[in-house]
């Protein structure tokens, strides 16, 4: 028995059972990288849009302006949030 032809069907056999799936993985993880890449994209042409402001600006759109144009979509949320719990921690107290 010649043990190099065993090794050699051996590694044939091992590599012809994974090329589908990592060819399956390699596509999915490229439309992941598309899908993120298009996500970043979209982040930066909002924050491309954002007007400059001034920092007195700024605080009084924080107390009660609005604060639309000055910070991105996921600025707006966060301070939406943050509020939120300042809201209901000043109730319970």
């Amino acid at each position: 028995m010649n043990i190099g032809a065993v090794l050699k069907s051996f590694i044939y056999i091992i590599s012809s059972s994974l090329l589908y799936p990592v060819l399956f993985l390699l596509s999915l993880l490229v439309l992941w990288t598309l899908a993120a890449a298009g996500g970043f994209m979209a982040e930066w042409v909002e924050r491309a849009k954002i007007r400059p402001y001034d920092l007195d600006g700024l605080v009084n759109a924080l107390n009660g302006g609005s604060l639309k144009g000055m910070v991105s979509h996921a600025v707006m949320e966060y301070v939406q949030v943050c509020k939120g719990v300042v809201a209901k921690e000043s109730v319970t107290l």
